[in-house]
């Protein structure tokens, strides 16, 4: 800013703060603004602008309780379950799509923690302004197709390239879930198509018509013991 001409400087204050030409010319006691009293404009309407923004952050971030209870849902086919650091109270999910409730405080503790919870689509978090608080947004559109039993089976029905695409953006913690869906569907002739076959086989690696068990691609994450996600912190 300190090589900004004076022309500069009332160009900042009007294009990006509102104020009129007309008033930057005098200042109350009739003297013409000068270079620094305009500079200590700019720095008056940055700080205002600066306390404003701060004061919306504390404003969503305190937007619920710790104890209002925000709807969450399975994404994973296999057995989840998550401990309370601070009260001992567990959560088990044992399949796709099961729903509970879970305290916004404890959530937020989950996140900063363990955000693989998250991440891998185990728990998907049901409420619009906690996704977008948990930066959660651009995540749940590539796979909410996938977050319920009413539109999943409709992916496999997808163009080649839009079912690529599903698959692409799949948090790791839901392969299981898409291939288990897709082996049941298969067996039960409801995937009928050669092209979406081949794209599944070819992407996970493994063949549909052997119907391998989900273990022989089940991710590293998983304990092995039933498809178990556990995390026990005492």
């Amino acid at each position: 800013m300190t090589q900004l001409k004076k022309q500069d400087l009332i160009n900042i204050l009007v294009e990006e703060y509102g104020w009129e030409k007309e008033d930057l010319k005098f200042d109350a006691k009739g003297n013409p603004y000068t270079n620094a009293r305009l500079k200590a404009l700019i720095k008056a309407e940055e700080l205002d602008a600066q306390k404003l923004e701060d004061e919306e952050l504390i404003e969503e971030e305190s937007a619920y309780e710790d104890s209002h209870k925000i709807p969450v849902v399975c994404g994973s086919s296999g057995t989840v379950i998550y401990r309370s650091e601070t009260t001992n109270k567990f959560w088990k999910f044992t399949h796709f799509g099961q729903k509970d409730k879970i305290p916004y405080g404890e959530l937020v503790a989950m996140f900063n923690k363990y955000p693989s919870y998250f991440y891998n689509g185990w728990i998907i978090i049901k409420d619009r302004t906690v996704a977008e608080e948990f930066r959660l947004t651009e995540l749940y559109k590539n796979i909410e197709q996938l977050v319920s039993h009413e539109t999943f089976d409709k992916v496999f029905q997808y163009p080649i390239e839009e079912l690529e695409e599903v698959i692409k953006n799949m948090p790791d913690g839901m392969i299981n879930t898409f291939v288990n869906r897709a082996q049941e569907l298969y067996s039960a002739n409801r995937l009928d198509s050669l092209h979406v076959k081949r794209l599944i086989e070819s992407k996970f690696g493994f063949s549909l018509d052997d119907n391998a068990p989900i273990s022989d691609i089940a991710l590293e994450t998983d304990t092995g013991v039933q498809n178990i996600i556990y995390v026990d912190h005492n």
